[in-house]
């Protein structure tokens, strides 16, 4: 009997070790993947500052001339007040080029609404993208719309080097972490434009991106013009720590990362066609329904 207890006790103790590793595995992916978006947003950080400071640039200008259109236009309402007589009043808006001042602080209002509106997609585009969801809840998502969100963010990276075109399917929403799913489509995105950029060529790249569905799944297809991926390549591009960048600019965390969270934690798959000189598709396939 004593042996029986024994026995049992141990079998307690290993499941309770086994959970402790399996909950530390867990909070360790968590972390990895934590890490991996703030390099994501360190490796932007250049380009999105860049894409905020050209409407704040505008904006800018824009509120100094208005400032200068304002203090002309006071001038000539100050005179209307005062009783001078009209013709001299008139004289005075010609040499103020009042006519042309009303014209354009309309078009300089319209800018400058543009411009904020520019800032606010892209800093609402980075929040969605940084928001950690603790709980790592399913929600109903719309990835298309999950990828426009990334598109805000790398457009500075792809803009010098591949036009992007994307042809939207109508997928509908689909259970899922949507900002885990932001992090593979951006990690696949960035790729796509690195393998384009280290060509040096030229003209610019294109990058397409297609979304569809059918009964059970929806699809994403990440296809560019680039080099190609070596057959040897392929076979460790999903492993953790494989990179083929230089030392010290990549993690290799990237397409394990994005493996982790389509295949293990969506049920899903990442299927890759690539030859050398004849560019890379990546396809990721993610389930329309989550299995009880």
């Amino acid at each position: 009997m004593k042996e029986c207890t024994a026995q049992f006790d141990s079998v307690v103790t290993e499941n309770e070790s086994l959970r402790g590793m399996v909950h530390h595995l867990k909070e360790t992916q968590g972390q990895l993947l934590r890490s991996e978006k703030l390099a994501s947003i360190g490796r932007l950080s250049a380009g999105i500052a860049h894409e905020i400071n050209n409407p704040v640039g505008f904006v800018s200008s824009n509120s100094t001339t208005l400032l200068g259109y304002i203090s002309r236009i006071k001038e000539i309402l100050k005179m209307y007040r005062t009783g001078i007589r009209k013709e001299i009043i008139e004289k005075r808006e010609k040499q103020l080029k009042i006519e042309f001042i009303l014209d354009d602080i309309d078009k300089l209002i319209m800018e400058n609404i543009e411009g904020l509106a520019r800032i606010t997609t892209i800093v609402n585009n980075l929040k969605k993208f940084a928001h950690d969801s603790q709980s790592g809840e399913f929600i109903n998502a719309d990835i298309n719309e999950g990828i426009r969100s990334v598109l805000v963010l790398v457009k500075n990276e792809s803009k010098y080097y591949a036009d992007i075109i994307t042809d939207f399917g109508d997928i509908g929403q689909i259970p899922c972490t949507i900002s885990e799913l932001n992090q593979t489509f951006l990690n696949i995105i960035m790729n796509a434009i690195q393998a384009i950029k280290e060509q040096e060529r030229k003209e610019k790249g294109l990058i397409t991106i297609k979304t569809w569905k059918d009964d059970a799944w929806a699809y994403v297809a990440v296809t560019d013009d680039g080099p190609g991926i070596p057959g040897e390549i392929r076979k460790k591009i999903f492993s953790p720590f494989f990179t083929t960048k230089p030392e010290g600019t990549g993690t290799g965390l990237g397409l394990n990362i994005c493996y982790e969270i389509v295949v293990d934690k969506h049920g899903g798959d990442i299927q890759i066609d690539s030859r050398p000189g004849a560019g890379t598709t990546f396809t990721v396939k993610l389930p329309r329904t989550r299995g009880e």
